[in-house]
């Protein structure tokens, strides 16, 4: 390439005012590429701040498609500073300043772009460095098939010099600090990062300055999605690596431990909240959807604005859960699962193309495309390669045949219906068009039909008229959407099976409030952090924080409209639901719950047998659910609380004189009955036989959730069942770490160590007098020991542990 440079370096004032720089270039841009032009600065200060420092650049570029260029400026320090990038469309030209004060932001502007607008980050540039020496201008060009000039551009530097537009010291949510170690964090290939997590606990207040990290480490980043790169706001996906750069497991911000995370900078969602809303409200539905964490993110110290931390799709325990598959799984059962695809034209390389034309083929000339994501294409053996293409192949030639609603050899012979289902009413309540042909995913387990989903991708949603009808039917014109919705919909069973899993979740999970107190608690939890987003991103043209909360009130507003116009076509069938008995809202535990009504219906207790009896021991939050064959089904939501625990201990006080304690000291009642006709209500009662016998001593208590429970404990007074004190010992009573126990009996004994509540943790036996229990794996508490021979209880006595 021919270079015609001329460098024209004019001071135009004192150091102590403004100073431009300027080099007339007249050289062509790569077409795509990089091409770097230097620019020399001398004579100001040896310190530039935020008192004087860089103001602006200027340049004055023609392009035939500037949303493909990028301009970054390089400091004699080494310190990269972007200009401006993804800015415009075909045919827009530069003849413009990027300045640091200026009132408003480049995307408030339209091409061709001149005078002065704020955009990228020239502040970083004002960092203490020394300004004198050689600065470049690295112009990128991200695409081919367009043409780019430089005409010439400038540095000014001023006492009015660009500043942060907005900086973080604490905040209500996790804050997460990233540090480049090897360069800038691109496209393409992952670069290493330093990532520094502070989180405390709920309800205190995360600081910058915090170095109680509650996570350190290195990851390796890179610019996440297709076309979001292009953003001012970049996303960021990253792995978690160790010091010899392997990927490591582990949990971030209360998340189940994995490698794989995306930052998501949410860009193009205004209201910052479609995808985690929509997330949510799909993991209500009893399914897997992303798990997301906001926080605010500083980047090299520059803070970058809110951000939500997202779980990335991937096969994995506790995200999509199917089967490992292996290079050596080529044959039989092992070849069938798991597999992830998707369906997204995205620049990568897809796997294989459907057969069938999209359903939007009129406006669309691109096929709908399938890509491997599990496993990955590049570690696919060829026979799984076949095997997943046939398989999908198989399923699009069911739903396409004249026969595709028989029950048995049709569509529902290769796929999960109830995946279809909850996939589409997830995309529909959020109007979301970029899926069910784009971000759409889809699994298949071994020996098992194919799903759709997870969710993902939903920051494009919620922005069409609510009552504009079904999204496959009004599909985005220019990206391929398959025919099976529409097929499915035609197909009068999965109709009715729709209206019943979509009257279901209305009348339960997806009731309108449900939506509602989920975006209040988003709005509530971002209503600090949100000021700062805005602050930092004015190009997003959200004035103020109070814009956002209307954003918010709107979206409130959309959902109402949303569900009015799917309850008004999903809900006008006869369909209803079954029955189900009336419930308390606590049980004690032992309690018996029957449920029964019909033979027609399918019972299910979460978490629970799916029969219609079940009697709940363990304490817990349970859901009865009664459901017919279409899938209709009715809820209730019951507590299952821990019953009372009667159990004590007594120790003989000389004579027929005995004390009596009982092991829960927090019950209300207690009534005591010592088989002699006295009772007692004491929670520590003193009593005196009249004469030596055999008693049953009882007690029945009752605890402050109104569950009672009866102990009996047999004792005779003239054999002394509940030995002396002196016949057997503890030792050391509180226990650390180690229990002995010594007694005089020479017959065979069993030791039985209960907790608080009565719930049997340890049974042990012995042939020897001294017996030794470990207590490291207990919690610091009360507990019962309980002494016996094959025939007799020796005692009972109160142990304390405390480690």
């Amino acid at each position: 390439m021919n270079k015609i440079v001329l460098f024209l370096a004019i001071l135009l004032a004192s150091a102590a005012r403004a100073q431009t720089f300027s080099v007339t270039v007249l050289d062509s841009l790569p077409d795509p590429g990089i091409e770097a032009f230097p620019i020399n600065v001398s004579g100001l200060p040896s310190s530039i701040d935020t008192i004087y420092g860089l103001q602006s650049v200027c340049v004055n570029i023609t392009h035939s498609y500037c949303a493909d260029l990028y301009l970054r400026l390089i400091s004699p320090d080494g310190t990269v500073i972007p200009v401006l990038g993804g800015i415009g469309g075909g045919d827009d030209n530069f003849f413009t300043c990027i300045d640091g004060t200026a009132a408003l932001p480049i995307s408030s502007a339209s091409a061709p772009y001149s005078g002065s607008w704020r955009s990228g980050k020239l502040h970083l540039a004002n960092n203490s460095q020394n300004p004198n020496g050689v600065w470049i201008l690295e112009c990128e060009d991200t695409y081919g098939a367009d043409m780019g000039f430089l005409q010439d551009f400038s540095l000014t530097f001023s006492t009015t010099p660009s500043k942060p537009p907005s900086s973080i010291q604490s905040s209500n949510l996790p804050i997460v600090k990233l540090t480049t170690t090897t360069g800038e964090i691109v496209n393409d290939p992952k670069t290493e990062v330093y990532m520094q997590i502070i989180n405390h606990a709920p309800g205190i207040r995360n600081y910058t300055t915090d170095i109680d990290y509650q996570y350190e480490g290195r990851i390796m980043a890179e610019l996440q999605g297709f076309s979001s790169p292009s953003n001012p706001k970049k996303n960021y996906d990253f792995n978690l690596i160790d010091a010899a750069g392997n990927t490591i497991d582990t949990t971030l911000l209360g998340m189940p431990a994995d490698n794989d995370w995306v930052l998501k900078a949410e860009w193009t969602d205004y209201s910052l909240i479609n995808n985690a809303l929509t997330y949510a409200m799909a993991r209500k539905m009893d399914n897997y959807a992303p798990r997301t964490i906001w926080c605010e993110v500083i980047l090299d110290g520059e803070y970058l604005g809110l951000y939500n931390l997202t779980e990335q799709i991937k096969r994995s325990k506790k995200r999509v859960n199917i089967d490992k598959i292996n290079p050596a799984d080529i044959a039989g059962a092992a070849l069938t699962g798991g597999y992830i695809i998707e369906m997204n034209i995205n620049g990568d390389p897809g796997a294989w193309n459907s057969a069938y034309p999209p359903i939007n083929s009129a406006s669309c000339g691109l096929p709908v495309e399938f890509k491997h994501v599990y496993p990955k294409a590049t570690t696919i053996q060829p026979q799984q390669a076949d095997y997943i293409k046939s398989y999908v192949d198989s399923f699009e030639n069911s739903i396409n045949a004249s026969t595709y609603t028989d029950p048995v050899e049709g569509w529902r012979r290769f796929a999960s219906e109830s995946s279809f289902i909850d996939f589409l009413l997830v995309n529909e309540f959020s109007m979301n068009y970029d899926s069910y042909g784009r971000s759409t995913f889809m699994y298949k387990n071994e020996s098992k039909k194919i799903n759709i989903g997870p969710s993902w991708d939903y920051d494009r949603g919620f922005s069409n008229d609510p009552n504009e009808g079904w999204v496959w039917q009004i599909t985005h014109l220019g990206w391929p959407f398959p025919n099976w919705w529409q097929r499915m919909y035609d197909d009068t069973l999965f109709r009715h099976k729709l209206a019943c899993r979509y009257k279901s979740l209305r009348a339960d999970t997806w009731a309108t409030d449900s939506f509602h107190v989920q975006l209040d608690a988003m709005k509530n939890n971002l209503s600090e952090a949100i000021q700062r987003n805005v602050a930092t991103w004015a190009e997003l043209g959200i004035a103020d924080s109070t814009a956002w909360f209307d954003i918010i009130e709107s979206r409130k507003d959309f959902l109402i409209d949303r569900l009015a116009w799917m309850d008004a076509t999903l809900l006008t069938s006869t369909y209803s639901l079954p029955p189900i008995p009336p419930l308390n809202t606590t049980y004690c535990a032992g309690s018996a719950i029957n449920l029964y009504t019909s033979p027609e219906y399918t019972y299910n207790f979460i978490t629970g047998p799916d029969t219609s009896n079940f009697t709940p021991t363990q304490a817990g939050n349970y859901i009865a659910e009664v459901s017919d064959e279409f899938g209709c089904y009715s809820r209730k939501y019951f507590s299952v609380i821990d019953n009372a625990n009667a159990q004590f201990s007594l120790t003989n006080t000389g004579g027929l004189n005995y004390t009596f304690a009982p092991i829960d000291i927090t019950a209300t009642t207690y009534n005591w009955d010592f088989g002699d006709g006295i009772t007692a209500t004491s929670p520590n009662p003193i009593h005196t036989f009249a004469n030596n016998g055999t008693y049953q001593v009882q007690l029945t208590t009752t605890n402050a959730s109104g569950c009672t429970d009866t102990y009996t404990l047999q004792l005779n007074t003239l054999t002394s069942l509940h030995e002396t004190p002196n016949t057997w010992t503890l030792a050391p009573n509180p226990a650390n770490t180690q229990l002995t126990i010594q007694t005089t009996s020479t017959e065979p004994l069993l030791i039985q160590l209960f907790d608080a509540k009565g719930r049997l943790l340890l049974q042990q036996s012995s042939l020897k007098p001294t017996m030794l229990i470990d207590t490291k794996a207990y919690p610091n508490g009360t507990y019962m020991l309980q002494l016996s021979t094959p025939v007799k209880v020796l005692g009972t006595s109160t142990l304390l542990i405390n480690h």
